[in-house]
């Protein structure tokens, strides 16, 4: 069951970008890049490919609300396999 709908928090840095299906989008910094890649479509759900290097940290935004059980670093982060 999905938790409650979240408000878009607009701010002068924040960018909204339309993607179709295959497309991606690349974020970068001088020391890293992620590449957030559109990987299937289904109703209302988006489902997205993240490639970062492995010290960049991927996190749900639902989850930082949370207080997990475990460090909560590792608890919100999403590693690869």
């Amino acid at each position: 069951m999905a938790g409650p709908a979240r408000t878009y928090r607009s701010s002068q840095r924040s960018r909204v970008l339309s993607r179709r299906l295959g497309e991606s989008v690349v974020v970068s910094d001088n020391h890293n890049e992620v590449w957030i890649k559109v990987i299937r479509i289904s109703g209302v759900r988006v489902q997205i490919a993240i490639d970062a290097p492995i010290d960049v940290a991927i996190r749900r935004s639902e989850l930082l609300d949370t207080e997990p059980d475990s460090d909560p670093v590792e608890a919100m982060c999403i590693r690869p396999k």
